[in-house]
């Protein structure tokens, strides 16, 4: 009978190390697991990131087109010669200052996407009058309605209650949705805008501002994709 110097059977205390060493081998897989997943997630959320700052990046790209347009197109008018009088001059000036005031809120935008994501969210949301807004649109896209020949059908109370948003991002919407109106329309060149009050449930109410046209529409199977 063969016995350990420290007492007790030899096999006792080789079963003992075998135990010993399956824990170790079983502890080191699991913090290998545990490093692997942590990669993983780690990987998934950096993607993550990198896919909304390219969706970041695009959103603000097109939304610098309608002013760059505008602006270019007011410009070429007047080096073409084709505005002639001082009213004129006046009516483009107040555009192109619109339009460089807008592009002036959209690199805020940026400053403000940069701060949120250091942890620095400021609050921009204020009272906004939503007929004040929609006019203030309506002329910052007047250039390109005239360009287009459309004609503007406006329905918006002027004793709407105020509503609470960020100023430039509900211009930007209904700019938006305004400038694809003109894009996608076809041969009847209309354009209608409309606000109202609606029922929110729970005793609140909503003022819901809705943009119409006669264009190619969206194909119904991708529409409750959209939202």
């Amino acid at each position: 009978v063969v016995r350990h110097r420290r007492g007790g059977p030899l096999g006792a205390f080789v079963a003992d190390m075998e135990r010993r060493g399956l824990a170790l081998s079983f502890g080191a897989l699991f913090l290998v697991v545990v490093s692997l997943s942590m990669l993983v997630i780690t990987s998934v959320r950096a993607q993550r990131l990198a896919r909304l700052q390219m969706d970041f990046v695009t959103a603000v790209s097109h939304e610098l087109r309608t002013p760059l347009t505008i602006i270019g197109s007011a410009a070429d008018n007047i080096a073409n010669g084709v505005v002639d009088s001082t009213p004129q001059l006046q009516e483009y000036g107040t555009v192109i200052g619109e339009q460089t005031t807008h592009l002036s809120g959209l690199v805020e935008r940026v400053l403000l996407f940069a701060a949120t994501r250091d942890g620095r969210p400021r609050d921009v949301t204020e009272l906004l009058g939503p007929a004040e807004i929609i006019d203030a649109v309506l002329a910052s896209t007047e250039g390109l309605i005239r360009a287009g020949q459309f004609t503007v059908e406006r329905d918006v109370p002027p004793n709407l209650p105020p509503i609470i948003g960020e100023r430039i991002a509900v211009s930007q919407c209904i700019e938006n949705l305004i400038t694809n109106a003109i894009k996608y329309s076809r041969d009847e060149r209309r354009i209608g805008i409309r606000a109202r009050v609606v029922d929110g449930g729970t005793d609140q109410r909503h003022v819901q501002i809705s943009v119409s046209d006669s264009g190619i529409g969206i194909a119904a199977d991708d529409l409750p994709h959209i939202f």
